[in-house]
Order: structure tokens, then C-alpha cells, then sequence
């Protein structure tokens, strides 16, 4: 049994910034889970056949305080079917699965539900002059939830890998999505808090599958640095979203989504684009005689609504540019580990820009939002953390962890503030049963 704690808001930004917004918001629970996971795999080498039988039976009993208790039965299974054929280097891999789940949750509205997807795919490998890697593939799906009427389509994938020099990698990539509403986006209902301003989560059962395609090309170069060796790899990428599902949170007045109160409701909030790039680099070895790991990358998004316009007059978001809510425009992380005799020391660093869109309501009606996004209007976040480990014997060490070093505060998310700066004692001692 797992017993735990949540809530929804933070109540402040300055003394009250780690309690809860409401005296009752905090919600105590109590979890049992039982996890069975059989599977059977078959391979035989000489024919070049493959084949799994996959199962799962997964139980989630949450008791909850508040009339929120969850039950649900998660049962999933799957069998893939995978042909070999070394002279011509192809692979055939086909398959069918399938998910049903079966929720019976005060939280629900209508209490008990059930969900089922049913899918079958295809997919070919084939090499070429043994520089060339293509892949083709097509996955036929069909939701359903309750009694309302099944849902089915097929989603298509296909790329392509060309290595023109020994540590030179071009890829192109496309792949089509569609994802199909949970139980939970269509009729979860429920409030937390109290007093003059619950806030409430509403169900949607008019919610509709949002589909979309994503593309990449990349190029990944491999080198060395004396004894340090390497990989950079840059890639530009560009998504599009039909009826794109999103939690937004709003008011009776919020044209969009005809909320009852002051809460979070499931929307397809429109047809959106996602063009960026993503640069990184890692390499290992040794750098000025000593042993090095280092992992950096950075990513720049365009998040964007096709449809503009028509989404800007319905004023769910505090900015009146042109972009998607709770997205980051620059990412960046850095991880570096140097090592000398049995002492181990690492530092990481995790880069967010200004996050310039969220829900317009959390500005109005809380007036430490609208002052925090004031003060900090435009300000990126550099969070630092950095570890320390010592070897004792091959089998065992010690470390110590310093997460956000600079004891920054900062919010990632509206109403909610990241953790202070927190530090960890670990000591780790591995055993060998195969030599006893």
C-alpha cells in the first residue's frame, strides 16, 4: 500500500508559497497495485521467425479522502509476428493489440466506464548497399469508449537513414498521429478547495480525437578530440495538430467551453504547428588527462495556431501574440562528469526562456500570478544542480546530490513553485549472487 498527498494549487508566492491554497484542498490517499506481466517470446535462427505473446493485467485501487476514490483494471495484450530474410535484408514485423480498461471512480461523472482499443500493424525494415536504412509502416486502430460509437483510423509512418561517411548519419523521418479522448478528458468531475472559489474540473463528453503528422531531418556527426570521442547531431522538425486536445483552465465568462465555474475542462482548442530545432552534442573519454562524460543539447520551438484568428477572439490566453500556451520558446541542459582516482563530481544545468502564454484566468482571478508573471515578465530560468560520489570498493560508494544549488524559486507552471534547493545522501552496494 502507498499512502501519499496531493493538491491542486499553491497559496502564495512569498511566506505561503509550499502550503496548499485551501485548508481542504489536500487530498489523502491510500493505492493498492497489482501488476502480472506473462510473456512468452519464440526465435528461431534458422528460419529467421520471431514471434511474442505479451500480456498485462494491471489493478489501481486508490482510496481517496473526498469522495474521490478511483478503482480501475487495466488488461493488455499483444502478439507480434517477425520474418528475417537475410539475403535480401528485410524485415517484416506484424502484429495486433489490444487495451481495455474498466473504471468505476466517484470522480467520474455516470461512475462506472469502460474503454477499448484494438489495433493491427505492419511494418517493413529493408537495407540498401548497406549504407541505406529505409522504414515503412501502417497501424490500423479502433477506440471506443462505453457505448458510444467506435472510432477507427489508419496512421501511416515511413523514414529513411543514409550513412555516406564511416561516422556520418542523414536522416528524414514522417509519421502521422492520432490519439483518441480518455475516460478522464471526457468525464472526469470534480472540485478541490473551498470557500468563496472552488475550483473545479469539468467533464467534456463532447470532446473529439485530435489527429496530426510530425517530419524530421537530421543530420548526426560523429568525431575525436585526442582521446575524447564523440557525437553532434543537429535536426530541424515541424508538427501540425487537427482539433489539438489541451487542459485549459477558465471562467463562466470564457467564451470557449461553457464553464460552469472556475476550473479545468478538456478543449480542442484548435489546429496548431510546431516548427523547431534541436542541436546536441555528448562525447566520453579523457579531457586535460582526465576521464570526462558530457551531454548537451538545446532546443528552440515555433509553437503556433493555424487558425489564429478565430482562437485569439476567444481571449483564453494572457498574451495577444500568436502563441501556444505553457511552451518554453528555448530549452537547454548540460551535463558534465569528471572523474579522478575513486572521486567522482558532476554538475547539471537545466536553461528554460519565459514561458509567454498561460491560461488568461489564473491572471484574473489570482492576483499572485498576475504579480509573479509581472515581476519576472520576460526572465529566463537557470537551474544548477551538481553531485559528488566517492568509490569506495568496486562494489560499493557513497554520494552526495545538491539539487537547485543556487536555491532558486522559480515556477514552471502557473500556481505551482518548484522545489528549494534539497540535498540527497546515497550509498549504493551491489551483490553478486552469481559467485556464491
Amino acid at each position: 500500500a502507498i499512502k501519499s498527498g496531493t493538491f491542486l494549487i499553491w497559496n502564495g508566492i512569498d511566506a505561503d508559497a509550499y502550503k496548499s491554497w485551501a485548508a481542504n484542498d489536500t487530498i489523502i490517499n491510500r493505492t493498492h497495485l497489482l501488476t502480472i506481466d506473462p510473456f512468452v517470446e519464440y526465435f528461431n535462427a534458422a528460419s529467421g521467425i520471431k514471434q511474442k505473446l505479451i500480456g498485462r493485467y494491471y489493478k489501481n485501487n486508490n482510496h481517496t479522502t473526498q469522495n474521490r476514490t478511483t478503482l480501475s483494471d487495466l488488461y493488455y495484450g499483444e502478439y507480434q509476428f517477425q520474418k528475417r530474410f537475410e539475403t535480401i535484408d528485410l524485415v517484416l514485423t506484424t502484429g495486433v493489440v489490444s487495451n481495455y480498461a474498466k473504471v468505476d471512480a466517484e470522480l467520474y461523472t455516470g461512475g462506472n466506464h469502460t474503454s477499448s482499443n484494438v489495433g493491427a500493424y505492419l511494418q517493413g525494415d529493408k537495407k540498401f548497399m548497406d549504407k541505406v536504412n529505409v522504414s515503412l509502416g501502417v497501424r490500423y486502430e479502433r477506440n471506443k469508449i462505453d457505448t458510444l460509437k467506435a472510432e477507427a483510423k489508419p496512421v501511416y509512418r515511413a523514414g529513411v537513414n543514409y550513412q555516406p561517411a564511416e561516422y556520418t548519419f542523414i536522416r528524414a523521418s514522417y509519421g502521422e498521429a492520432y490519439r483518441f479522448p480518455t475516460i478522464s478528458e471526457k468525464y472526469l468531475n470534480t472540485s478541490v478547495g473551498g470557500g468563496a472559489l472552488p475550483i473545479g474540473v469539468f467533464p467534456n463528453p463532447d470532446l473529439v480525437s485530435e489527429t496530426g503528422w510530425s517530419a524530421e531531418v537530421g543530420i548526426k556527426q560523429g568525431f575525436k578530440i585526442s582521446d575524447w570521442t564523440g557525437f553532434a547531431d543537429i535536426a530541424g522538425f515541424i508538427s501540425q495538430y487537427d482539433r489539438m486536445m489541451e487542459f485549459s483552465f477558465g471562467t463562466p465568462a470564457s467564451p470557449i467551453g461553457n464553464y460552469p465555474g472556475v476550473g479545468y475542462k478538456s478543449l480542442n482548442v484548435g489546429d496548431t504547428q510546431i516548427t523547431g530545432l534541436d542541436c546536441s552534442i555528448a562525447g566520453q573519454g579523457k579531457l586535460f588527462g582526465m576521464p570526462t562524460n558530457l551531454l548537451a543539447g538545446y532546443t528552440y520551438i515555433d509553437p503556433i495556431y493555424r487558425t489564429f484568428d478565430q482562437f485569439q477572439k476567444k481571449q483564453t490566453s494572457d498574451s495577444t501574440q500568436n502563441v501556444l500556451k505553457y511552451r518554453f520558446r528555448h530549452m537547454a541542459k548540460l551535463d558534465a562528469e569528471t572523474t579522478a582516482n575513486k572521486v567522482t563530481v558532476g554538475v547539471t544545468v537545466q536553461y528554460n526562456s519565459f514561458m509567454e502564454a498561460i491560461d488568461k484566468a489564473f491572471v484574473d482571478l489570482m492576483p499572485g500570478v498576475k504579480k509573479y508573471r509581472a515581476a519576472h515578465q520576460g526572465e529566463s530560468t537557470m537551474v544548477w544542480s551538481a553531485r559528488i560520489a566517492y568509490n569506495i570498493a568496486s562494489n560499493a560508494s557513497i554520494s552526495f546530490l545538491c539539487n537547485n544549488l543556487t536555491n532558486l524559486e522559480y515556477a514552471l507552471s502557473p500556481v505551482k513553485i518548484e522545489a528549494p534547493r534539497n540535498f540527497t545522501l546515497r550509498f549504493n552496494y551491489n551483490i553478486d549472487y552469481s559467485k556464491n
